[in-house]
């Protein structure tokens, strides 16, 4: 039997993570992890933590810089590439460690930034970037009220998660997520998260 869920977004979700449902009717988001980045008064914005990019660190470095040369294109930091979403395919998203920070860094929560600029991936090329990272390609983008339709409808799981999950791999962080919430095989749909955090 599944319990009657309210939702309510008039308190930001950001830094929550939305993991698709058996409910799911749109097969882009099957098996989708998304953190919600942003919130403004047109609505949510997230990045899909676990769709593989064929790109590569060294291939995004060599796409934004014009001088080869003033960066270690050899150099592999800590991070992953992902497909973020279908919208905005031309900005890069990079999902990182709290141990740093630019002027255009945002907080999404105490141990998650984003940073936007490309100086963040030419600090990590010299090795003085953040300790973890996503680098993201695109972004998901609801407008007003959609999201709040997509859970009534049981689209989504609502759940929490921190810093770590930048360490896993990408092709994992489902799994891990499914697994830290508690939420099994994802066969029940009855057992959604409210904003709250509480299971109903």
């Amino acid at each position: 039997m599944t319990h009657q869920i309210k939702y309510d977004l008039s308190n930001s979700l950001v830094g929550k993570v939305l993991i698709s449902s058996p409910s799911m009717p749109d097969n882009r988001f099957y098996k989708s992890v998304i953190l919600l980045t942003r919130y403004t008064t047109t609505g949510y914005a997230g990045i899909v933590l676990n769709k593989v990019s064929a790109h590569t660190f060294s291939h995004i470095l060599k796409s934004i810089v014009s001088d080869v040369n003033a960066v270690n294109i050899e150099n592999t930091p800590n991070t992953t590439v992902v497909l973020g979403g279908p919208m905005h395919l031309a900005h890069l998203f990079i999902l990182h460690s709290n141990d740093y920070s630019i002027d255009t860094t945002e907080k999404i929560k105490s141990d998650i930034y984003v940073t936007n600029a490309t100086e963040v991936l030419i600090d990590m090329s010299k090795g003085k970037g953040p300790l973890d990272s996503i680098i993201s390609i695109g972004c998901v983008a609801w407008t007003v009220g959609q999201l709040e339709e997509e859970l009534k409808g049981q689209s989504w799981f609502i759940g929490d998660c921190d810093a770590s999950i930048l360490k896993v791999k990408t092709e994992d962080r489902y799994e891990v997520l499914v697994s830290q919430l508690g939420l099994g095989s994802m066969k029940n749909a009855a057992y959604f998260y409210e904003y709250t955090g509480n299971k109903k």
